[in-house]
């Protein structure tokens, strides 16, 4: 398939599939429906991904150095978090607020030098 398959996949092409596995669509969401009911309710994952081109810098907004020299540490004033020992920028007290509910990722690498593709 082509990179856009999900462009691609429609009701008809779904069809297709589940007759080229020997499943009808009622064999299909009859399974789907005892395998639902056996199992415990997935529990809601969210995610929400942060990407700033040409935004505010990582450190002055998530990881404020305020012990750092003042070209390094940024104009921003660190503020005390719901995490102890965490701190953000001034600019998020709300985010201050429910950061006991968040996982940050302070350190990613890849490989590739342009920051778009990485």
């Amino acid at each position: 398939m082509s990179a856009n398959w999900q462009n691609q996949l429609n009701r008809r092409a779904l069809l297709r599939l589940g007759t080229l596995a020997g499943l009808s669509l009622p064999q299909i969401l009859r399974l789907e429906h005892v395998q639902a009911a056996g199992s415990k309710p997935k529990k809601d994952v969210n995610c929400i991904f942060i990407f700033l081109i040409g935004g505010m810098s990582h450190h002055d907004l998530w990881d404020p150095k305020p012990e750092a020299p003042e070209e390094i540490r940024g104009d921003f004033r660190p503020i005390a978090t719901r995490v102890p020992g965490m701190r953000v920028t001034n600019l998020l007290p709300k985010i201050a607020g429910v950061t006991d509910k968040l996982a940050i990722l302070r350190g990613m690498t890849h490989a590739d030098p342009e920051h778009t593709k990485g």
